[in-house]
């Protein structure tokens, strides 16, 4: 991480994936699947900062459980969060493929 040209390959891989998955979020707010009143730059933070939480937490117990068991209470949670309202669509409704 300290050698620049590492540093910067990391940099420009990890913006890519932070763009794909604002722009993923921002389909789901145009398609109805994620709440319209959530910015999708935030979001895309909250769940890139959600997914190395997890991954950090997963290495450093030695990969001890997969990493679906360890995020699935704190997907779901987040996919909770981001439905729409009961009244348009079920939170329940929301999965992986369908928030996209």
């Amino acid at each position: 991480m300290r050698r620049r040209p590492s540093r910067v390959q990391i940099r420009i891989e990890h913006e890519g994936f932070f763009e794909w998955i604002r722009q993923a979020i921002a389909t789901g707010v145009r398609n109805g699947s994620i709440r319209d009143d959530l910015e999708p730059r935030a979001l895309a933070l909250v769940l890139t900062g959600m997914l190395e939480t997890l991954t950090t937490r997963w290495l450093l117990s030695d990969c001890a459980c997969t990493l679906e068991e360890s995020a699935a209470a704190a997907w779901d949670t987040f996919r909770i969060l981001v439905a729409p309202s009961a009244s348009s669509k079920r939170a329940d409704t929301a999965t992986s493929q369908g928030i996209q």
